[in-house]
């Protein structure tokens, strides 16, 4: 089989990209969230990072927590409020609405397999926090209707850090727990634990 050439996107396509997910953004939002999506700045779009994540302004990581147990089953390795374990995050929407792009895949990136989150920060590659990888699993789960993320491996939300330093990662647990959020440590790598690279 020939190995067939990736056209570049037009700019009308980037367009439709755009429209047609940052709509499906404001549905979540409204019928989810109780929340009117206003204006989003979109960050240019990167070959090969086809889906955008819209993160609203002010909501947090347990309410978006809330919302993925009133859709699916999830588990969290803490009794805590995930606001309270969960304090440290690269990004948060504490000053407005923001957006960015990853790859538009089940599994987290390939290309960042067996690298820790000391790694990823040392080397300067953005990923998504615990609260980004709630809201992809949200999206991803209703556009699908009813599929999951990271089926086989882990994502990495290298972008978040618990108040004791671990690192929170999420998965699809097919058993009675579904999404779990779970920790390990800022140096544990390895080939089922890859982060989810963030454009913006």
């Amino acid at each position: 089989m020939k190995n067939e050439t990736v056209r570049p996107m037009t700019d009308g396509q980037k367009e439709d990209l755009v429209n047609r997910q940052l709509e499906a953004w404001r549905k979540i939002y409204h019928d989810h969230f109780g929340i009117e999506l206003g204006s989003v700045v979109i960050p240019a779009h990167r070959k090969g990072f086809d889906r955008l994540i819209v993160v609203a302004y002010g909501i947090t990581t347990q309410q978006a927590y809330d919302i993925c147990e009133k859709l699916f089953p999830c588990w969290k390795s803490t009794d805590r409020n995930l606001d309270e374990a969960i304090q440290t995050n690269d990004r948060m929407p504490t000053g407005g609405t923001y957006a960015f792009w990853v790859r538009d895949r089940i599994e987290a990136d390939e290309e960042l397999k067996n690298l820790s989150a000391n790694d990823l920060s040392s080397q300067g590659i953005a990923t998504e926090t615990v609260l980004e990888r709630e809201l992809h699993e949200i999206v991803y789960f209703l556009e699908t209707g009813g599929k999951h993320l990271d089926i086989k491996y882990t994502t990495l939300t290298a972008g978040s850090r618990s108040d004791g330093g671990d690192v929170p990662d999420a998965f699809w647990d097919d058993g009675e727990f579904g999404v779990d959020v779970d920790w390990c440590g800022p140096d544990d790598a390895g080939d089922g634990l890859r982060g989810r690279q963030v454009v913006s």
